[in-house]
């Protein structure tokens, strides 16, 4: 069983899930597991995120995506915090963890829309508006 329930920016114990109370840190959830739950093992934080291989292909997709959300247009320079998203999720697919096809550049805004449930590529999607965009204007046939 897992410990915790993530909401928005702060985590809260799946056990006492009828409680209102939030955890701001991992160590601090981990603190109260062990008091209130001592049968349930701490939470473990997921190191593949920091992996030399993640940051090196991560990278790599925000300069193929050129820095660009893929379903909205989103920018860093419009305000938006980007991320590079798993198309097929990791937790499903993880031999494709570190698939430069696999992975697309998100806003947080469409990450957060999208979700795991959702293997939408907006690779392909943007590619068939940006032709369609360039035949409207009279840029090719």
């Amino acid at each position: 069983m897992s410990g915790f329930i993530k909401m928005s920016n702060t985590l809260r114990c799946s056990v006492c899930s009828n409680s209102k109370r939030r955890f701001k840190s991992l160590a601090a959830l981990n603190q109260h597991i062990r008091a209130k739950h001592p049968d349930i093992p701490p939470v473990q934080r997921d190191t593949f995120y920091t992996t030399p291989e993640w940051i090196h292909v991560r990278y790599k997709v925000l300069l193929r995506d050129k820095g660009q959300c893929q379903c909205c247009g989103a920018t860093a320079k419009t305000g938006s915090r980007l991320k590079v998203d798993h198309i097929k999720p990791r937790r499903f697919y993880p031999e494709l963890a570190l698939d430069m096809n696999n992975l697309q550049t998100l806003c947080t805004m469409c990450t957060r829309g999208k979700g795991n449930w959702n293997e939408t590529n907006w690779c392909e999607k943007l590619d068939m508006w940006h032709l369609i965009s360039l035949r409207e204007r009279g840029l090719i046939n």
